[in-house]
């Protein structure tokens, strides 16, 4: 287990962030057929995998057990990612995000002051651990747009608000842009102005909201 990290004040840290748990942790000898029994739908997306004192062994993902071509009656250290790459609780965001790219792994490992494992940080984790800067909302929001069929006049961002005024072909196309912008990551609201066609103007009250794209 390769482990990196400064042991800094544990309020500015993962621990109080971003960090999950409870985790699920098994030994190495766990059947496949178990692990994927006990793989969490949700964060964290892994399971540990450990020894009898504890020690992190390696870590298996959903994807993992995806590629797997091992006969279901092989256990956890077949497919297992080893080793880990293990950081300290007290670990900021951005030091966990460098470690994460310099390792190339899509998990982190938490140990506490005294080694033990303390929780898992996932990519995920980290991206929502901080919100995008307004520049990159800018852009995805264009990209949405266009995603949508629409066309951009005119896009601005100020902490998380957007203030969009696009071309659609219908008011059908609306609701859509609507929804496709509200789910970037980062904003926190959408102020938005339409045109159909040419000339026609788009009246608010007369289109779908995104919520009823939502429910069909």
């Amino acid at each position: 287990m390769s482990k990196s990290g400064n042991r800094q004040g544990c309020q500015s840290g993962l621990g109080h962030q971003i960090m999950s748990r409870p985790l699920i942790t098994v030994e190495p000898t766990v059947p496949l057929e178990r692990l994927a029994a006990l793989m969490p739908t949700q964060r964290p997306d892994a399971v540990l995998v450990i020894d009898e004192d504890g020690t992190v062994l390696g870590i298996v993902t959903e994807i993992d057990l995806l590629r797997e071509t091992a006969p279901r009656r092989a256990m956890a250290a077949a497919v297992m990612s080893a080793p880990v790459v293990a950081v300290d609780l007290g670990t900021d965001l951005d030091q966990a995000r460098e470690q994460m790219a310099r390792s190339g792994v899509g998990h982190l490992v938490v140990l506490d002051e005294t080694g033990r494992l303390a929780g898992i940080v996932s990519r995920d984790d980290l991206a929502a651990g901080s919100p995008p800067p307004d520049e990159k909302i800018r852009h995805e929001t264009i990209d949405r747009v266009i995603d949508a069929g629409g066309e951009v006049t005119d896009v601005a961002v100020d902490a998380g608000v957007v203030r969009l005024r696009a071309r659609v072909d219908s008011p059908c196309q609306a609701p859509v842009v609507e929804h496709l912008v509200q789910a970037v990551a980062g904003v926190l609201k959408l102020e938005d102005t339409f045109e159909y066609g040419i000339d026609e103007l788009h009246d608010p009250a007369q289109r779908p909201s995104a919520s009823d794209v939502r429910s069909h």
